[in-house]
């Protein structure tokens, strides 16, 4: 009795829910090195701010899948790239 082996559903991809910042507003990013940035409440009953800075995009969607955020949790913002 063989049994027929079928094939993997992959996962659902993620959209890209990113905020463009405008290239004025350049005191929302003081690092250079992370143009990303990422909101949420933090701390007992929610009642903190915190604010987390990365690299690129792969690196916030990895912090975000570990905390498990609902898209209403947090907000993330790019810093538009120099043309």
């Amino acid at each position: 009795m063989t049994e027929e082996k079928k094939p993997k559903k992959s996962a659902p991809k993620k959209k890209n829910t990113a905020v463009k910042i405008s290239e004025s507003d350049k005191t929302h990013f003081p690092h250079t090195q992370f143009p990303v940035k990422i909101i949420h409440k933090d701390g007992k009953e929610l009642q903190d701010t915190k604010t987390c800075y990365f690299q690129n995009e792969n690196h916030a969607q990895k912090y975000i899948d570990r905390c498990k955020f609902k898209k209403t949790d947090y907000q993330i913002f790019v810093k538009p790239q120099k043309s």
